[in-house]
């Protein structure tokens, strides 16, 4: 099956610090891995209110994701994502949006010459 290029906005608790959400950032990525799913971009959007509240919090961690999988991935993460306590909401839809992916490091490696 061809793989799909998809996008999940997600919230975090707005009592992580930097370097906890970059963790969580960091355990995404090994997550996706896990399900044999290729991480294409994230964008940070900081710390944001909320027109009401979630879980008891006012605030949180705005964080989008870029990767690509196959049409199986997206319900395997919701499964794992929902026990993520750090986690306040999440979705995942298709993606239209045209995203450069990065090179593997098998595409850029060159043969030394001589």
């Amino acid at each position: 099956m061809k793989e799909k290029l998809y996008e999940m906005t997600s919230i975090y608790d707005p009592d992580l610090s930097e370097e906890g959400l970059d963790e969580e950032i960091s355990k995404f990525k090994d997550l996706l891995k896990k399900f044999n799913g290729r991480f294409a971009k994230n964008d940070i959007w900081g710390k944001r209110k909320f027109v009401y509240p979630i879980k008891k919090k006012s605030e949180g961690w705005y964080v989008t994701y870029y990767f690509l999988g196959e049409p199986d991935l997206p319900a395997s993460l919701n499964e794992q994502l929902k026990l993520n306590e750090k986690l306040l909401r999440f979705l995942i839809v298709r993606s239209n949006e045209k995203i450069q992916l990065p090179e593997t490091s098998e595409a850029t490696a060159e043969t030394p010459s001589q």
